[in-house]
């Protein structure tokens, strides 16, 4: 069995054509659905079934270090939006030591990130609001390819 590899310089992101660069140190890109995809439901007599629920909608949340000229794009995308409303970009990450891969074709940002200022460099947290979030989550190993079964 080889030793699997994740390389955080590997992971890209791009959003619209831009590919995103100037990361914060630690978690950097958080995705996750709104809702669950199931609700569960237990009648009276103790029958179980569930509700597949419609809503496919989620979270992209893309943490920049202060210094990132990536700022400056996704501040152009979310002030054209809030004149416009043409601020929809789609968004891609792909882990590129794994099989991971998230796809958002219809993305707008929340609201502008907090801003902070300290004695060290502070993150910027850009929100990004899914209609219909997309999400293989896969695993790294030495080729990036589908795990075999150890039969490599």
């Amino acid at each position: 069995m080889a030793i699997a590899t994740y390389s955080p310089k590997d992971v890209k992101v791009i959003v619209g054509v831009a590919p995103m660069i100037g990361f914060a140190d630690g978690s950097f890109v958080d995705v996750e659905y709104n809702e669950e995809a199931f609700k569960p439901f237990t009648g009276a007599d103790g029958n179980h079934a569930r509700t597949k629920n419609a809503n496919e909608s989620g979270k992209i949340t893309i943490k920049l270090s202060q210094t990132s000229p990536c700022n400056d794009i996704l501040s152009v995308i979310h002030n054209v939006d809030r004149e416009t409303g043409n601020g929809i970009v789609p968004i891609i990450i792909k882990d590129n030591y794994g099989t991971t891969l998230v796809v958002g074709a219809e993305c707008y940002i929340e609201k502008s990130p907090k801003i902070g200022y300290g004695k060290e460099i502070e993150g910027r947290e850009w929100v990004f609001y899914v209609a219909k979030l997309k999400m293989h989550l896969g695993g790294n190993n030495v080729y990036g390819q589908l795990y075999d079964g150890g039969n490599k």
